[in-house]
């Protein structure tokens, strides 16, 4: 049977139209390659505490004086109180007086001067006789040059114990030093001395009380720079993200919506077994103290290779 051009034509078309495998093939247009996402946005985030400390006290004692309250904002190495101090005073200045006579005792080298000087006179005596025996011998008798001999000898070795003296008299010093270090410190550790810059949020003690060492006085908390933690897939993030930079946006009260900036500081290495989820958190700088711990953020983190620093 003969076939005319436009059958054959209109039987090509149905087989291309079929998807028909052999025959004629139509030709299907390249996809699009998808493109990287440049952002990883995680909508449900945590703002958390980065430091916070419950500052206690390091000796017992009676607490004197506590002059800050919860919301007052504190420097750290700041004095936020004081413990009674009146033992530790006098043993301050006891240690004090202590140092300074063991000072001047070190620095008294009489007993060197003069038993350098008994030296020579009794090198002195001994070459007199010495010599007066060696114009008229026997006008000094050996017993007695033996005696003279020994009276130098002993004249130095009086000169080696003085100094060795005024050595034990400088070890001294830096006893009595040590002594007064140990009594200065044991004032310090009397006040109440703000370990971090923060805000008190709460205070456990009022003045009066009696303290033990270890028991909390105050709770400081850093407000200045807070962590924001969430979760991301573990199947598709891990290690990679340290270091990217990161927005968080937070909604504050009044619907005013407010965006912070930080990086991302920790990836977990442990896996949640039933979500498969990662946990991870961001760092963030909070300098006008807006940001509060405990609100929800949204973090959006920058996943472009040349956001990292």
């Amino acid at each position: 049977m003969n076939l005319s051009v436009n059958s054959f034509c209109c039987l090509g078309s149905f087989l291309c139209l079929a998807g028909f495998p052999g025959g004629i093939i139509a030709q299907s247009k390249p996809q699009a390659p998808e493109e990287t996402p440049q952002t990883l946005v995680l909508p449900r985030c945590l703002v958390t505490v980065l430091e916070q400390v419950q500052v206690p006290a390091r000796e017992a004692g009676v607490l004197e004086f506590l002059e800050v309250k919860e919301g007052v904002l504190v420097k750290k190495g700041q004095v936020l109180g004081q413990m009674d101090r009146q033992r530790a005073d006098l043993e301050k200045k006891a240690a004090a007086a202590e140092l300074q006579a063991a000072q001047k005792q070190a620095q008294n080298d009489i007993n060197v001067k003069f038993a350098q000087a008994a030296h020579e006179v009794a090198q002195a005596e001994l070459a007199r006789s010495e010599e007066a025996n060696a114009k008229a011998p026997g006008t000094i008798t050996k017993a007695e040059l033996e005696e003279k001999r020994l009276a130098v000898k002993k004249a130095g070795l009086q000169i080696e114990q003085s100094a060795f003296e005024q050595e034990l008299a400088q070890a001294s010093v830096e006893g009595k030093q040590a002594l007064l270090d140990l009594a200065e410190a044991n004032v310090q550790r009397r006040q109440i001395v703000a370990p971090l810059s923060g805000q008190v949020v709460e205070r456990y003690r009022t003045a009066g009380e009696w303290l033990n060492p270890g028991e909390p006085v105050l709770r400081i908390m850093r407000l200045d720079r807070l962590r924001v933690e969430g979760f991301v897939n573990a199947d598709q993030f891990g290690v990679e993200l340290l270091h990217r930079l990161v927005s968080v946006a937070v909604l504050l009260p009044g619907e005013r919506q407010e965006t912070f900036s930080g990086k991302i500081i920790f990836v977990s290495p442990e896996v949640e077994p039933v979500t498969s989820r990662v946990r991870i958190w961001a760092e963030v700088d909070n300098p006008q103290l807006l940001l509060r711990p405990g609100v929800k953020a949204s973090m959006t983190i920058q996943l472009a290779t040349d956001a990292a620093p």
